[in-house]
């Protein structure tokens, strides 16, 4: 009983902190409580001058103050900012800041006098709403003009400017005659650049993205499904020219929502870039503290410190590989992609007309043109090597390892890496020509195995275990990518032709 009496005492006591707590409030956004308010204060908010005023006299005595190291213009007056690393200045102080709207907030305090003076050259109007701050690696973005000239509005050509979800709409191009990047060739073309550039790419992808019509037909569809991934970053590889001048840029939301007070959206709009980061934006950061109240208006935790999620370090990937691009005349662009690391069988040069329909040229070796794709002709052998080690191996290892099985053997696709508890598992397909006989085969595979054995002889391998599957006959192009133990083919007498050669090799 005496503990229930405590129990009620203690819930009155709780009950009346948070009420009082509530109407007296004095934390550090007291000023963003006052200006959302509830929901009645916010369905009848007065916009008048007078309560514009109090609003903006709350919001500038709440404001997050941060250190300036980062984000001011002192002794950089003239110097444009060249690098995309968010541990740099975060914002610009050159004669094109006012143009992009990338100006630090001290700009006009401490470089005012040295353009009116002329120093630096004449300050250009803001058009920020023409860019997109486009991801060109894993660690930079950059400036890109995404729009188009007036005498191409709704049209076509804008069309293709705006949509990039295709193969060409997602390769920058430059107009090496004035230094302007723009997102896609059709942007460069609809601002009448008459002979753009397009720049080279390099994609990593930490997943396998591709399915078995990948390996069956690579082509035009291939390269854009790795394009299109998530699990892909790409590297845009700009070209080598001393005109363009890419300018780096930081991600920012910088308008309010519909509704917001007119006075504050102004100043979220027009205000100088003076970045803040919050947990809720993963991959923007708010332009200004005007820009950030106004959107999160539930006591948001503003951090001083810039972080966005899709800027890393890159890991190592499952396979890479690069597209290269020609432009052939006009109307046509060739695009050639080139295997990197982990991967083989996507080798394909890719023709594209002004229509963006694209098909293959040439094919890999091992396939052959049909249509539009390529099509695989040869025979196909499964090989799966179990790797043991003393001690877990550096990441470099696997590398490595790959790097030798790509020499070895005729690799067609991926090669699929596992771990598990007492070794490592790396599975993938060779291939071999069509007239290949079942002796030349066993002979090709059996030579391929020994000298796998000696070109892995790193230092913490214990034991190496290849196992491969020769069946003899032809596979079916269905049959290409599955794992050994699903690749045996049934012949119509019931019969299965099928050899498994276990070599166990120790490495002393």
């Amino acid at each position: 009983m005496k503990c229930y009496i405590y129990y009620i005492i203690l819930v009155i006591f709780a009950r009346h902190t948070f009420e009082t707590g509530e109407m007296n409030y004095t934390g550090p956004f007291k000023g963003i409580r006052k200006l959302n308010g509830g929901e009645n204060e916010r369905e009848n908010r007065d916009t008048s001058p007078q309560q514009n005023i109090s609003i903006k006299t709350e919001n500038e005595m709440e404001k997050k103050t941060c250190d300036q190291k980062m984000r001011t213009c002192k002794d950089r007056c003239g110097v444009p900012k060249n690098t995309s690393s968010l541990s740099d200045f975060y914002c610009q102080c050159d004669d094109k800041c006012a143009h992009y709207q990338d100006c630090c907030a001290d700009f006009e305090s401490e470089c005012s006098i040295n353009y009116n003076n002329t120093k630096y050259g004449e300050l250009t109007s803001g058009e920020r709403s023409k860019y997109g701050c486009i991801k060109i690696s894993q660690t930079e973005m950059l400036y890109m003009d995404q729009t188009c000239a007036s005498e191409h509005f709704g049209t076509d050509l804008e069309e293709k400017c705006r949509n990039r979800n295709t193969l060409l709409s997602l390769l920058p191009a430059s107009d090496v005659e004035t230094g302007i990047q723009y997102s896609n060739i059709f942007c460069a073309r609809c601002n009448n650049v008459k002979s753009p550039v397009l720049w080279q790419t390099k994609y990593r992808c930490n997943r396998n993205v591709l399915d078995k019509s990948d390996f069956q037909n690579p082509g035009p569809n291939t390269l854009t499904r790795v394009m299109n991934s998530p699990f892909c970053s790409v590297e845009y590889i700009a070209p080598s020219n001393d005109k363009l001048q890419p300018r780096p840029c930081i991600p920012t939301i910088h308008t309010c929502p519909d509704g917001t007070d007119r006075l504050l959206a102004y100043r979220c709009a027009n205000s100088n870039l003076d970045p803040y980061s919050t947990y809720k934006q993963k991959y923007h950061a708010y332009h200004n503290w005007y820009c950030l109240i106004c959107t999160e208006t539930e006591r948001p935790l503003p951090s001083c410190t810039v972080r966005l999620s899709h800027l890393r370090s890159p890991n190592l990937p499952l396979f890479s590989f690069k597209i290269m691009v020609d432009v052939t005349s006009e109307n046509g662009i060739r695009l050639r992609s080139q295997a990197g690391h982990g991967i083989n069988g996507l080798d394909v040069e890719v023709g594209c007309n002004s229509d963006n329909i694209c098909k293959a040229l040439t094919c890999p070796k091992a396939y052959v043109r049909d249509g539009n794709e390529c099509k695989l002709v040869s025979t196909i052998v499964p090989v799966q090597i179990n790797c043991y080690f003393f001690i877990e191996p550096e990441e470099h290892v696997f590398h490595v390892i790959k790097t030798y099985i790509k020499q070895i053997f005729d690799l067609v696709g991926l090669i699929l890496f596992l771990q598990h508890r007492d070794y490592d598992e790396f599975t993938f397909n060779t291939s071999f020509p069509e007239n290949y006989t079942s002796p030349q085969i066993y002979k090709k595979m059996a030579s391929d195995s020994e000298r796998m054995k000696e070109k892995a002889g790193i230092a913490q391998l214990k034991d190496i275990n290849i196992t491969y599957d020769v069946s003899f006959i032809k596979h079916k192009i269905s049959h290409a990518t599955e794992k050994v133990t699903n690749s045996g083919f049934q012949t119509g007498s019931g019969m299965t032709w099928m050899f498994y050669i276990v070599l166990f090799m120790k490495i002393c």
